[in-house]
């Protein structure tokens, strides 16, 4: 029988695959919330629509509007190590987007 720390060290690596699962849907989201638990992290993904208000006195019914209704689309819970590493590739993909933006921007 194998030694208990010999089973006990092994580690398993393989290259995870990323397909696109075409019965996942992709919604918009427009606005976010994050919750600390200690699991990890909730992230809740919301749409929020202004409202659409038509007709007389328009100005005025949009005035009288204190609150809209936001839609939740995704709740996501990661763990702690995977919500950093999330926060790092958001923040870099961001980087390079704005400066790919700017350089076709600037015609480059």
């Amino acid at each position: 029988m194998a030694d208990e720390s010999e089973s006990s060290s092994f580690r398993f690596q393989a290259a995870v695959e990323y397909p696109t699962d075409d019965l996942v849907a992709a919604v918009f989201a427009n606005n976010a919330a994050v919750q600390a638990l200690p699991e990890g992290y909730l992230l809740s993904f919301y749409t929020v629509f202004p409202p659409v208000v038509v007709g007389p006195n328009a100005d005025e019914k949009l005035g009288a509007i204190r609150t809209v209704r936001a839609q939740n689309v995704a709740r996501v819970l990661v763990s702690a190590d995977q919500a950093q590493k999330l926060a790092a590739i958001l923040q870099s993909t961001i980087e390079q987007h704005a400066k790919l933006m700017k350089e076709e921007a600037d015609g480059k």
